[in-house]
């Protein structure tokens, strides 16, 4: 499935088709809501959840240089020429 695809789906299809075929990579904390991240073949997608009340608010597709600057991505170059 590409984004096309998947913004023609209904809400609730993409919700489903997130939780069965998506991986969850990390989460973020914005105002009052818990955003986590998934990727979807070869596309990234936002959840937004209102702790508490167990509600998806939101679910967007999110840009890979977005993806740095919201989650605070910091690369160690140490990291790539020392892999453990």
């Amino acid at each position: 499935m590409n984004q096309d695809e998947f913004l023609q789906l209904t809400f609730h299809k993409q919700a489903e088709v997130i939780f069965t075929t998506g991986q969850e990579l990390m989460q973020r904390e914005h105002l009052h809501y818990l955003i986590r991240l998934y990727s979807l073949n070869d596309f990234f997608v936002e959840v937004w959840f209102m702790p508490g009340q167990n509600n998806i608010e939101n679910i967007e597709i999110i840009d890979e240089n977005d993806i740095i600057k919201l989650y605070d991505i910091h690369l160690d170059v140490l990291d790539i020429f020392n892999p453990h």
